[in-house]
């Protein structure tokens, strides 16, 4: 039995959400954080998990390309326990920003607070200003949106927020570091607005497109692929996110270059529906081509997200523009949608890991009941 097609009502809020959070986001990061800690940070680190660690990537992005700073995602775990503190520039030089909508997520609350242990200024991304994560950080981001009308919820329209809040924190350090102007800033919010517009438009033609590659696929899968690089990889890791965690089939996600270096090898290749997020923009488009010319050659079912050399695969256009960095707001459509045409095709219902012999993580219980253990 089919259920309603969350993921797509969810999706279809997105553009809205783009263009009004847009400026309250930059504000409220604005009003949050002190202006003398971003004036001296020298590297930014940032961490979460599920689809606020695909967010924490595109934040690395952003902040190194507008703020011209170093920054690094880490995987929860890794923040909390295995990076090495030693080798961060020195106290508050370092910022640290720990992700978690909800709040709750154990990993996340420590690592905020291990950082602090070396004086980093320690920021909580959330949606719930008195959360654990809230309560391990010196300040919080509210990153909660307008609420809707939908009976599931689920996290994407919490990426599409995180996403703007981590553009927030770039353009603001940016700024009050003399590397980027005020008028640069709304520059680059007035195209993302643009680019909202533009996707809202799109949206049908985008369902459609997504939908006739679901339908010629999902009965022979074996497994799903998606493939990217650059932003296009975190949103290939998105997508694998949701195929797993809203769809319950397998997906696996891999750099573009690295694909040739191993899974193209996968056995059965025209039982591997392979997405490749290939954007006109992207400045590793030479090497985009060869890669989906293989996978044409290797005979997969193949969907490109962008702008294809193959006869033969689906193609799904989004309204790129010049700027990279404004792809990540546009890529989440497709591959949200993807595990949503999967769902309804399927009749699955959405997050399987709350049910039968997965109902130990109901409510998150599986990462937020893990003892806070705080390492040098």
């Amino acid at each position: 039995m089919a259920h309603p097609n969350y993921i797509k009502m969810h999706i279809r809020t997105v553009p809205e959400l783009l263009r009004d959070c847009a400026e309250t986001m930059y504000q409220r990061v604005k009003n949050t954080l002190e202006d003398e800690k971003l004036e001296q940070t020298q590297m930014v680190a940032m961490t979460g998990c599920g689809y606020s660690y695909a967010a924490a990537c595109n934040g690395a992005e952003f902040i190194e390309k507008i703020a011209g700073i170093p920054a690094r995602a880490l995987y929860a775990v890794d923040a909390s326990r295995h990076q090495s503190l030693d080798v961060l520039p020195k106290g508050e030089q370092t910022l640290f920003i720990g992700v978690s909508g909800s709040g709750v997520v154990a990993r996340v609350a420590e690592g905020l607070m291990r950082f602090q242990t070396k004086g980093a200024y320690a920021v909580a991304f959330s949606g719930d200003m008195q959360s654990k994560c809230a309560r391990a950080a010196q300040v919080t981001v509210d990153i909660s949106t307008p609420t809707v009308n939908i009976e599931r919820g689920l996290p994407l329209r919490g990426y599409a927020a995180t996403l703007l809040a981590f553009c927030g924190v770039a353009w603001r350090i940016a700024i009050l570091q003399g590397r980027k102007s005020e008028a640069e800033r709304l520059a680059f919010y007035e195209d993302l607005v643009v680019s909202a517009d533009e996707l809202q438009k799109t949206l049908p033609e985008i369902e459609h497109q997504v939908s006739d590659f679901a339908r010629k696929v999902y009965q022979t899968a074996s497994v799903y692929e998606l493939v990217g690089s650059g932003t296009g990889f975190t949103s290939a890791w998105l997508g694998r996110q949701e195929l797993v965690g809203q769809a319950g089939v397998f997906g696996v996600e891999c750099s573009a270059e690295d694909w040739l270096h191993s899974t193209f090898f996968a056995a059965r290749p025209e039982t591997i529906p392979t997405v490749l997020i290939s954007p006109p923009n992207s400045p590793a488009r030479s090497r985009l081509e060869e890669v989906e010319g293989y996978m044409a050659y290797l005979r997969r079912p193949l969907c490109v997200i962008g702008q294809s050399i193959s006869e033969a695969a689906s193609v799904i256009n989004l309204p790129y523009t010049d700027n990279e960095l404004l792809n990540p707001f546009l890529e989440l459509a497709p591959v949200s949608l993807l595990a949503g045409e999967i769902c309804e095709l399927t009749g699955e219902e959405y997050s399987r890991g709350f049910r039968e012999r997965w109902d130990f993580s109901k409510g998150g219980a599986a990462t937020e009941n893990s003892e806070i253990v705080i390492l040098n």
